[in-house]
């Protein structure tokens, strides 16, 4: 799950991805701010990452694929669009980096799910209770 997007140089990104199992991770995407692929880097989308550095502790590359983005789903409602905001930034915000919090992943995604989900009935505080109880 992609948490914060930075511009790095002209046309490269700095992305940081939530993992169920890394935790949070950064790294460099090639031409992430490339017209093609700036719609798929957007917090809240989630992706299939491969993520390849020389040795564990420097920020390294990431490859992504299969975007699936919550963000997009609801760019017309401004409610639900500050609901995804909000956990991506309060995620990116408390957590360590590289320490796994898989409950805590699959939770939020359950929320980001409920949040995108095109019926009324899972909007506004239902999301919350069926996302984390």
């Amino acid at each position: 799950m992609i948490l914060d997007v930075t511009k790095f140089g002209d046309s490269d990104a700095i992305v940081q991805l939530f993992t169920p199992q890394h935790g949070l991770c950064r790294g460099v995407v090639k031409r992430g701010f490339a017209p093609k692929s700036r719609a798929d880097l957007q917090p809240g989308t989630l992706v299939q990452a491969t993520w390849k550095a020389r040795l564990p502790e420097h920020m390294g590359n990431v490859v992504m694929e299969g975007a699936h983005g919550f963000a997009a789903r609801v760019m017309h409602d401004p409610l639900r669009l500050a609901a995804v905001g909000g956990v991506t930034g309060l995620l990116a915000s408390c957590l360590a980096e590289r320490d796994p919090h898989p409950e805590l992943y699959h939770a939020a995604v359950d929320f980001l799910k409920h949040v995108a989900a095109p019926s009324g009935r899972n909007r506004r505080g239902h999301c919350f209770n069926r996302a984390f109880h």
